[in-house]
C-alpha cells in the first residue's frame, strides 16, 4: 500500500492447475444444514488437467507458458530461461524485482541463482 514507482519495475509470476473435472485436493466444503450433504469423491490422480505459468506487470501481461510435466526446481528454472527474453525486451534496463511466492521450487537454491548461467 505504500508502494509509489515500485509497480513500475515488479513481475508478478504464478503458475495455475486447471482441471476438467474439479478442484484439486478438497476434502471439505460448505453446505446448507438443512439440506442433506452431498459425499464427494476424490481423485486419487492428477493427471487429467494442465498447468499453466505466466506473469504480470505494470507494463501488461507476459506469454503464457504450458507446463506439460510436473514442475521441480531444475524444470522452472528452464521455464524462467525460456521467459527471460521476454522480460527483458518489455522491461528494458529497468531494474526490476521478481516476486515470486514462496513455493518451494520457487525458493530452491538453484532457482535463486543468476538465470543467465
Amino acid at each position: 500500500m505504500t508502494w509509489k514507482t515500485e509497480w513500475y519495475r515488479t513481475v508478478f509470476p504464478d503458475e495455475k492447475r486447471f482441471t476438467l473435472d474439479g478442484p484439486d485436493g478438497f476434502n471439505y466444503y460448505f453446505h446448507d444444514l438443512r439440506k442433506k450433504e452431498h459425499h464427494l469423491t476424490r481423485r486419487h490422480s492428477r493427471e487429467e488437467g494442465i498447468m499453466v505459468w505466466g506473469a504480470i506487470s505494470y507494463y501488461g501481461t507476459f506469454e503464457i507458458q504450458f507446463v506439460s510435466c510436473k514442475m521441480n526446481a531444475i524444470r522452472y528454472k528452464e521455464l524462467l530461461q525460456m521467459s527471460f527474453p521476454y522480460f527483458s525486451n518489455i522491461l528494458k534496463t529497468l531494474h526490476w524485482t521478481f516476486q515470486q511466492d514462496n513455493a518451494p521450487i520457487h525458493t530452491a537454491r538453484l532457482v535463486k541463482t543468476k538465470i543467465l548461467h
